[in-house]
């Protein structure tokens, strides 16, 4: 929400169309016109004690330009009443006058695209665009706007767009390539994070099933890593259940943590190959102590495949 800022010491003076910026959680100004002629005083407001402090002043008259942070570093473009001058600001350096711009304009639209600065129309500048390699400290033209502009301001939207508004109309620059490169990164990163999530599901279902069969009495070290399934441990499942049965001990002696393993056994086995779970229950022949408790198991299982059809 909006508040005024109630004044405590020295304020800079009325102005229109000076520069501003905010470097280091601080705003500066500098610049303007006054009424009378355009000034090159500096100021700058901490938003902690709610109080401006007079800068050192630009080395050149400010007013109506264009003004771009890149970094650390603000840079003041063209403007009135030099059309072609480029200063920079730094909060440890102060001011410093840059190269000639290669063209002459005020009140133009600026954008910061990753370490390159955009201008975009202006009074003077019309329907030009161009761009200014914070890194080579270069130059370049760059294709037209669709419409001729006036007094204009832009704002950055994301890598690949930036709007421009200007007297009433508004203007939306779109860098395709650059739009389809980071709509690829996106799927991308998508992709990725859809995987991890696959991975995460998949060691979680492991963990569980491997919970299941310890609590089946299945030894850790027979589990192999990776991929597991129940089902294929069904014979160690139905030994466990008729040793019970064979001491004499009731199907609840199994441990509450048994039961929910027991019931995925029973839940997956309806989609195990029935023929291949009748062979699973013979080689539990070899657990001898049981073998002759399983013996009327496995005939009323013969006999239930035999009243049932495999579809059941």
């Amino acid at each position: 929400s909006w508040r005024q800022i109630q004044q405590r010491g020295k304020w800079p003076g009325v102005r229109h169309g000076p520069s501003a910026w905010a470097l280091g959680g601080r705003l500066y100004i500098a610049g303007g016109h006054n009424g009378s002629s355009y000034s090159t005083d500096c100021w700058c407001f901490c938003p902690d004690t709610e109080t401006w402090t007079q800068q050192a002043s630009a080395p050149s008259q400010i007013g109506y330009s264009s003004t771009v942070v890149v970094g650390d570093t603000a840079h003041v473009l063209c403007g009135s009443p030099a059309r072609t001058t480029h200063l920079t600001f730094t909060v440890s350096q102060g001011w410093h006058t840059e190269g000639t711009i290669p063209f002459n304009c005020y009140a133009s639209g600026a954008v910061c695209v990753g370490t390159d600065i955009h201008v975009m129309g202006g009074q003077g500048h019309d329907t030009n665009v161009h761009v200014y390699d914070t890194q080579s400290k270069g130059w370049r033209q760059t294709g037209d706007l669709p419409v001729s502009t006036g007094y204009s301001r832009a704002c950055y939207i994301s890598p690949d767009t930036v709007l421009l508004h200007h007297e009433g109309q508004t203007v939306v620059g779109e860098d395709q390539r650059q739009k389809r490169e980071a709509q690829a990164e996106a799927e991308r990163e998508r992709e990725a994070e859809a995987e991890r999530q696959r991975e995460a599901d998949a060691e979680r279902e492991r963990q569980t099933t491997v919970s299941q069969l310890v609590a089946l009495g299945v030894s850790t070290e027979d589990i192999p890593s990776g991929p597991i399934s129940l089902v294929q441990y069904l014979p160690q499942a139905f030994a466990a259940i008729a040793a019970c049965t064979c001491n004499s001990k009731a199907f609840d002696a199994f441990t509450p943590d048994a039961l929910p393993a027991l019931q995925s056994l029973i839940d997956r086995a309806r989609s195990f190959d029935l023929s291949a779970l009748s062979t699973h229950i013979l080689c539990l022949k070899r657990y001898v102590p049981v073998a002759r408790g399983l013996s009327p198991s496995l005939r009323a299982l013969r006999q239930f495949l035999k009243e049932h059809p495999k579809e059941e």
